[in-house]
């Protein structure tokens, strides 16, 4: 896999529309799945978390 064509084939966010409560939400690319905002907030503070205890 290519991921730099990946990158351009596949959007950072999309629209999705919840059929629960008739609203649009965004979800968010990250290694290559689409989560919604808060799961996407907590794996990007975990990754950001992991690269600072090693030092990077």
């Amino acid at each position: 896999m290519n991921l730099t064509s990946d990158h351009f084939k596949r959007p950072k966010r999309i629209k999705f529309a919840s059929l629960d409560n008739n609203s649009i939400e965004y979800l968010y690319l990250f290694r290559g799945r689409y989560y919604t905002s808060v799961q996407y907030q907590a794996l990007r503070r975990q990754v950001i978390h992991r690269l600072k205890e090693q030092g990077i």
